[in-house]
């Protein structure tokens, strides 16, 4: 790729990663709806982010799951799956069923917005946000999380350290929604990734839990 196109689609990615950390749900949907090829150049921007990572926050999440299905059957929904990498890495596992969602039908992803998910109320085991906890109603997509999860369910996050300035407030705010925090790993300066139990809210909730996040350019 000849500098002049990357630094394009670079411009394009970060335009893309703004607008859907700032804007509602509903609206990110729409606009991928109408314009799928928007995804595409989003991901491909997001991917080439990845490969400058030292470490890839997807393999801790399946590492977990894995360590946490154990032989049980399980049911693990990806939200703001992306490509739907996750469920592609655990096709090995046969007890683990993935449902990958994101905001446009593509192969195995199905379209939604994660703040309405297509799914029954406390039947999953497992939700996941690697890096997907984005819009400005990202504790709605919470809520509807735990709406889905089974009693004692687990949530996994796998965020940016950057987005959470303030880590007390939100362990603190993770409970008020009901989420007890079990584990933390922290493989770098970078990134983390949390594992909650579903438990009981603690009203009131917070409007918000997350600071955008954003991209420099390389």
């Amino acid at each position: 790729m000849n500098k002049r196109k990357r630094k394009l689609e670079g411009s394009k990615f970060r335009m893309l990663n703004e607008m859907l950390y700032t804007q509602h749900s509903q609206k990110n949907l729409k606009l991928f709806s109408e314009s799928p090829e928007l995804f595409e150049i989003y991901h491909k921007g997001f991917e080439e982010q990845v490969k400058e990572w030292p470490v890839n926050p997807l393999e801790l999440v399946e590492q977990e799951i894995r360590k946490l299905a154990g032989s049980a059957s399980i049911k693990v929904a990806d939200l703001g799956c992306g490509n739907g990498q996750l469920e592609l890495n655990l096709k090995d596992q046969p007890n683990i069923k993935v449902h990958s969602y994101d905001l446009v039908d593509k192969d195995h992803v199905k379209a939604c917005d994660v703040t309405n998910l297509p799914l029954k109320s406390n039947k999953l085991d497992i939700a996941v946000f690697c890096l997907s906890l984005m819009g400005s109603n990202h504790v709605k997509m919470l809520q509807e999380a735990y709406r889905v999860l089974k009693k004692k369910g687990t949530l996994i996050i796998a965020e940016v350290e950057s987005r959470v300035p303030h880590k007390e407030e939100f362990q603190t705010n993770m409970d008020k929604l009901g989420f007890k925090l079990q584990q933390k790993i922290q493989p770098n300066n970078f990134f983390f990734v949390c594992i909650f139990a579903k438990s009981k809210p603690k009203p009131p909730l917070p409007n918000k839990l997350l600071n955008p996040g954003k991209y420099k350019k390389r």
